[in-house]
C-alpha cells in the first residue's frame, strides 16, 4: 500500500476522533450549563451531535474507499468544523456563567462565531455542486463555485476578524478583530450577502441539470442523496448558534 492512501486514512480517522470527542465533550459541558435542570437541551445536544457525528464516520468511510474523492473530506471538515463550533459556544457560556474565568474563554467563543458558517456552504453549495462523481458538472462550473468560495470566504472573513463584539457572545470583545480592515469588510459586505442566494441557487440548478443528464446510476444516488441532506442542512440552519430554535446547543 502506498503511503498516502495510509497518509489519507490516519488524517481522516484523526480528524473524525478529534469530532467526536468534542461531540461528548460538548455534552458533558451542556450538562454543566444546564445544572442538570435542562434535560430538554441535552436531548437537543445529542440529537444534534449524532448528525455531526454521522458526517465525520460517513466521510471516514469514504476517505478510507477513496481517498482522492472530495465528497468525504467535506464531509469531515463540515462535521469537524461543527463539533468546534457548538464546542467552543458551550465552554464560552459556562465559563461567563462562572464569571468568565476559565482559559480560552475568548478564543472558545470566537471560533464558535465563524467556525459554524462554512458548514452551510460545505454541505449546501459544494457537496450537491460535486455529488456523486466529486467533479463539477462542466469547467464552466468549477468557475461558478470558485465565485461561491470567495463569496463565503467574504462573509467568514468578515465575522472571524471584524472588529467590536463577537457574534456568538455580544458581552465579549473580537480577540482578532482587525479595525484596519473594517472599511474593507464593509464594502464587501453586499458581496458576502449574496453567497448564500447565489451558492444555494447554483446547487440546486446543478443538481436538477446533472439528473436531467445523469444515467440511470447517476439519477438513483442522486435520488439517495437529497433526502438525507433534506434532513442535515435544515438541522444546521436550525442550530445556528443565537439565532435557530436549538440555538442552545452553542
Amino acid at each position: 500500500m502506498s503511503g498516502r492512501p495510509v497518509l489519507a486514512r490516519v488524517l481522516s480517522t484523526a480528524m473524525m476522533a478529534a469530532a467526536i470527542g468534542l461531540t461528548f465533550g460538548t455534552i458533558g459541558l451542556e450538562s454543566l450549563v444546564s445544572g442538570g435542570a435542562n434535560a430538554p437541551s441535552v436531548g437537543f445536544a445529542l440529537t444534534f451531535l449524532a448528525l455531526i457525528s454521522g458526517l465525520t464516520i460517513m466521510g471516514t468511510v469514504i476517505c478510507w474507499r477513496r481517498p482522492g474523492h472530495p465528497i468525504g473530506w467535506l464531509f469531515i471538515v463540515a462535521g469537524l468544523l461543527s463539533a468546534a463550533s457548538i464546542f467552543g459556544g458551550t465552554y464560552a457560556d459556562l465559563s461567563i456563567a462562572g464569571g468568565g474565568n476559565l482559559p480560552g474563554t475568548a478564543l472558545a467563543a470566537w471560533i464558535s462565531s465563524w467556525a459554524f458558517m462554512p458548514n452551510l456552504g460545505i454541505l449546501a453549495v459544494f457537496v450537491p455542486l460535486l455529488f456523486p462523481t466529486g467533479r463539477f458538472l462542466t469547467r464552466r462550473w468549477a468557475w461558478f463555485g470558485l465565485l461561491a468560495l470567495v463569496l463565503g470566504l467574504i462573509s467568514v472573513l468578515a465575522i472571524a476578524f471584524g472588529p467590536g463584539p463577537l457574534d456568538s457572545e455580544p458581552g465579549l470583545t473580537n480577540p482578532f478583530g482587525l479595525p484596519a480592515l473594517q472599511p474593507i469588510f464593509a464594502a464587501l459586505a453586499p458581496l458576502g450577502d449574496l453567497s448564500a442566494p447565489i451558492g444555494f441557487g447554483g446547487a440546486l440548478l446543478s443538481i436538477f441539470l446533472r439528473y436531467r443528464r445523469g444515467s440511470a446510476v447517476e439519477r438513483r444516488q442522486l435520488r439517495l442523496f437529497l433526502f438525507p441532506m433534506a434532513v442535515a442542512i435544515p438541522a444546521l440552519v436550525l442550530s445556528i448558534p443565537n439565532n435557530g430554535p436549538l440555538a442552545d446547543l452553542g
